[in-house]
């Protein structure tokens, strides 16, 4: 059995028979226009559906759909073509349309986490750090999804996220053994991006993601990706501190 790179395991399998001459995917309705960015240049003569006991080799419980094309790509090929081209685009579109009905930034964050933390291998921690109204100077813990235990709290002047949010611009790092602001919580950890996250015009928090590979965050993928999450959140943040009564009247209410 081997897995098509890129894709979720539990969306796509694919079957390497034939040399990638054929390709089994389960069918959601999220796969195929997954698969169509990744195929479309390429010649498919036929697509039709099949039941599972037809691909016993699959070991699917349901039926399948299989898929016939020339010139298959290589294994390196399919890498960096799935790599290129999903799941970061059909994740952003999902964030996007989440972020239309959520109420809660909160609900989003989680939400941001989870499911890029499920959906990208290199993906191994996945969070928010947010500013704490109590203490500007301060990053406290937000929604967050990972193999290992994070830093409750961080400090401005600290860490790669505390630089984010001093600077206001991005930080990428592709091996944290030669950062000096490299706050370690975990050996595994061994690249890391930290993007901060901005509402009417100040931050309000830190998106980052910390990888067990280096060199993990390419500025035309990962980059524009983990700064357009960022600039969702941004915006349902905004939204939210618009509804939010400001201090004056907060006060009349009370007094009122």
């Amino acid at each position: 059995m081997h897995y098509l790179p890129g894709i979720d395991r539990g969306t796509a399998v694919a079957q390497a028979a034939d040399r990638n001459q054929a390709l089994f995917l389960r069918r959601e309705r999220a796969a195929f226009p997954a698969l169509a960015a990744i195929l479309a240049p390429r010649s498919i003569p036929s697509i039709c559906s099949v039941p599972a006991p037809a691909a016993t080799s699959c070991e699917l419980p349901t039926a399948v759909t299989y898929v016939t094309f020339r010139n298959p790509p290589s294994a390196a090929e399919w890498f960096a073509e799935a790599h290129a081209k999903m799941p970061h685009k059909y994740l952003l579109k999902e964030f996007e349309d989440f972020a239309r009905s959520a109420n809660k930034a909160e609900l989003l964050m989680q939400q941001m986490s989870q499911r890029i933390h499920m959906h990208i291998p290199r993906y191994n921690w996945v969070g928010f750090y947010l500013i704490d109204k109590k203490d500007p100077s301060t990053l406290l813990l937000g929604p967050h999804t990972g193999s290992f235990t994070p830093s409750p709290k961080i400090s401005l002047d600290q860490g790669i996220a505390g630089s984010a949010v001093s600077f206001r611009r991005t930080m990428i790092v592709d091996d944290v053994s030669e950062s000096a602001d490299y706050i370690k919580v975990s050996d595994l950890v061994k690249s890391q991006i930290s993007v901060p996250v901005i509402a009417r015009a100040r931050v309000v928090g830190v998106f980052n993601i910390e990888s067990y590979f280096r060199a993990t965050f390419k500025a035309d993928v990962e980059r524009n990706f983990a700064e357009a999450c960022a600039k969702v959140v941004g915006k349902i943040m905004e939204r939210t501190m618009a509804a939010e009564p400001t201090p004056t009247q907060a006060f009349a209410a009370t007094h009122s």
